[in-house]
């Protein structure tokens, strides 16, 4: 059996109705109509891959920036929460009495984390709150770091 394939006319109404759907656009169904007008009318066209306003992507890693050597990441996962919630964080800058303060919809404070290292993990027995919505507040040298939102289930 021989592969082959049957050009099918360039002027034929098929071709006329799928080529202004396909040009000028970039989804998933311009890329199909592309591949069919390729494959029977022999009317290819590269396919889209970026350019213009966007950046193409690199395969080089990129340095990080000033800004991004001092930033303190802090995050709360899984949220909502069922069971627990792990409190991640890694200082960037000088870690001075840090905690983690987590607080009820009223502003009472229900837990209270020493952030005892640069970087860690802390967990929170979510059980035994209420559900609802609580404030984390990632707190350094006196000052609030940043300001979570937490849903327990």
């Amino acid at each position: 059996m021989s592969n082959f394939v049957v050009a099918h006319p360039t002027n034929s109404p098929h071709v006329a109705q799928l080529v202004p759907l396909r040009n000028g656009a970039h989804d998933r169904a311009s890329n199909w109509i592309n591949n069919l007008l390729c494959s029977y009318y022999q009317d290819c066209q590269a396919p889209y891959t970026g350019g213009g306003a966007i950046t193409p992507k690199s395969l080089r890693p990129t340095l990080p920036t000033k800004a991004d050597e001092l930033t303190n990441v802090f995050v709360t996962a899984p949220n909502p929460a069922e069971a627990w919630v792990t409190f991640a964080y890694n200082f960037k800058t000088l870690r001075e009495n840090a905690s983690v303060v987590v607080q009820d919809a009223l502003g009472r404070q229900v837990a209270l984390l020493a952030m005892p290292n640069d970087q860690g993990q802390l967990v929170l027995d979510t059980r035994e709150l209420s559900a609802g919505i609580y404030t984390v507040r990632y707190i350094n040298a006196g000052g609030v770091e940043q300001l979570d939102k937490l849903i327990v289930r």
